[in-house]
C-alpha cells in the first residue's frame, strides 16, 4: 500500500513539475513572440508600406460595400532601358570602374502617380490600387495641408489630401496633390510608393554632382557625407556606406550618363 501511495505521489509530483515546466516554456515562447513582433515593428519603411498595403484585405469588404466597377490605378509610365534620361528614384546595387570609366549598376523606379480626375471623382465602392494591392473605398475625407510635410520638406502652398478608409494607422491610405495634375501616395515621413522598371548600368559623368543630405541635420556627424566627391571617390565611399535606395536616392541622367546623384535624409 505504501509503495502504491509513493508511486501516486511521485506521479503527481512529476505532473506538477511537468505542468510548471510547460508554463515556463509557454511563457518563454510568449516572450520570444513579443520580441519578434517588436523587431518587426522597427523594420524598413519599404517593408512597412508593403505590409500596410497587404493588410488592405479586399475579400471581407466585398460583402459589405456595393462595388461601382471603377478601378483606379497609377498612371503607367514606360521606361526604355536602352535610353535612360531624366530623374529617377533608384537602388544602387554596385559601382565599378572599368577601363577608367566608373559605372553604376542601379534598379530604376518610377513614382506611382494618379490622375487628379480619378482621385477627385472617386467614390465609395471604387477600387484603388496602392503599392500593387487593391483596396475597396469605403470612406473618403478631404483636407488641405500646408507647412511641414516631412523633416526636410515644407510648403507654403496649400495641398489637397484625400484620406481613404481612415488614417494609415487605421488601415487606410492617404493621397496628396502633386505635380502636373496628379496625386501620389502620402505615407509616413512623406514617403511615396514606387514601381520597379528595369536594372541598368550607367556611367558617371566626369563632372558628376553628388549631393548627400543624409547627415545634413543639426548635431549630425557630416564627416562621412558623400557631397562633392568624384565618381571614383564615390565608389570608394560606397564600399563603406551603401545605404542608397529608392526612398532616399535619385539620379539625374543626361545623354546616357549620370550627371547628378542626390541622397536625402530619412528619419
Amino acid at each position: 500500500m505504501k509503495k502504491k501511495m509513493i508511486m501516486v505521489i511521485t506521479c503527481l509530483a512529476v505532473l506538477a513539475v511537468g505542468c510548471g515546466a510547460k508554463e515556463v516554456v509557454d511563457k518563454h515562447e510568449d516572450i520570444m513572440e513579443e520580441s519578434i513582433v517588436s523587431e518587426m515593428s522597427v523594420d524598413s519603411e519599404e517593408k512597412s508600406i508593403d505590409e500596410h498595403t497587404e493588410e488592405m484585405s479586399i475579400s471581407e469588404q466585398k460583402e459589405e460595400i456595393q462595388l461601382t466597377g471603377k478601378i483606379i490605378k497609377p498612371i503607367e509610365e514606360e521606361v526604355n532601358p536602352e535610353n535612360i534620361n531624366g530623374i529617377y528614384p533608384c537602388n544602387i546595387e554596385d559601382i565599378q570602374t572599368v577601363d577608367e570609366k566608373t559605372e553604376c549598376k542601379v534598379d530604376i523606379y518610377t513614382m506611382d502617380l494618379y490622375d487628379a480626375v480619378d482621385i477627385t471623382t472617386m467614390e465609395k465602392g471604387d477600387i484603388i490600387v496602392i503599392n500593387g494591392n487593391e483596396m475597396i473605398i469605403d470612406t473618403i475625407e478631404e483636407k488641405q495641408v500646408t507647412g511641414s510635410l516631412s523633416f526636410e520638406e515644407e510648403t507654403d502652398e496649400s495641398k489637397t489630401v484625400y484620406i481613404i478608409n481612415g488614417e494609415i494607422e487605421e488601415g487606410g491610405a492617404s493621397l496628396i496633390s502633386y505635380e502636373g495634375g496628379t496625386f501620389r501616395y502620402f505615407g509616413m515621413d512623406n514617403h511615396a510608393t514606387y514601381t520597379e522598371k528595369c536594372e541598368v548600368t550607367i556611367p558617371f559623368s566626369e563632372k558628376v554632382n553628388i549631393i548627400d543630405n543624409s547627415f545634413d541635420y543639426e548635431g549630425a556627424d557630416t564627416s562621412r557625407a558623400a557631397t562633392g566627391k568624384t565618381a571614383k571617390e564615390f565608389q570608394e565611399y560606397f564600399e563603406e556606406d551603401d545605404y542608397f535606395f529608392i526612398y532616399n536616392t535619385e539620379i539625374r541622367v543626361e545623354d546616357g550618363v549620370i550627371v547628378e546623384l542626390t541622397r536625402r535624409f530619412i528619419p
